[in-house]
């Protein structure tokens, strides 16, 4: 009886891990991919708007009643960018060195950045903590792996527009 009821279960995770694996393999996994994604979406978006964001993604966070959210994150201070911003921003996106393909993850962001053309809105949200970037698009929403210099470079964006925070 055991032996018939544990051939259906590693039947069925055999079943279960082959949908797996087919669904990974149309999931961008390389720097390369993530490029490849983020073309895609900045396509549409040749000068946008762009609105930059000081959130507060910690779990421990002292705004629990924050006056405003963005994507559910208390929103510490918004301003809109400057024009050569959003080139900076695109081009660090456009970069395969920008991606890692492994990192941890505690997704307490950040910075966001809001883009606006043509109706169309594309959020980037970071979290320069665990090294991910996450964009929502409409429904659609993912998250990749910065690598060290990708960090390192969107950390030097968000010292430049919230200067005070770097005094901390």
């Amino acid at each position: 009886m055991f032996k018939a009821h544990a051939s259906w279960l590693v039947l069925g995770v055999l079943l279960l891990g082959a949908g797996a694996s087919k669904a990974e393999d149309d999931r961008p996994d390389s720097p390369e991919d993530y490029v490849q994604v983020y073309k895609k979406l900045l396509a549409e978006f040749k000068a946008p708007k762009v609105t930059a964001h000081r959130i507060d993604g910690s779990w421990m966070t002292e705004n629990k009643n924050p006056k405003e959210r963005f994507h559910n994150y208390p929103l510490l201070e918004r301003k809109d960018a400057d024009a050569k911003l959003y080139p900076r921003v695109a081009e660090l996106l456009l970069e395969a060195k920008t991606y890692n393909t492994i990192s941890a993850r505690c997704f307490q962001p950040g910075l966001a950045f809001r883009l606006e053309e043509n109706g169309k809105t594309l959020d980037l949200i970071f979290c320069l903590h665990c090294q991910h970037v996450e964009y929502h698009l409409g429904d659609e929403r993912h998250m990749y792996p910065l690598s060290d210099a990708g960090n390192e470079a969107f950390k030097k964006i968000y010292f430049e527009l919230f200067p005070e925070q770097a005094k901390k």
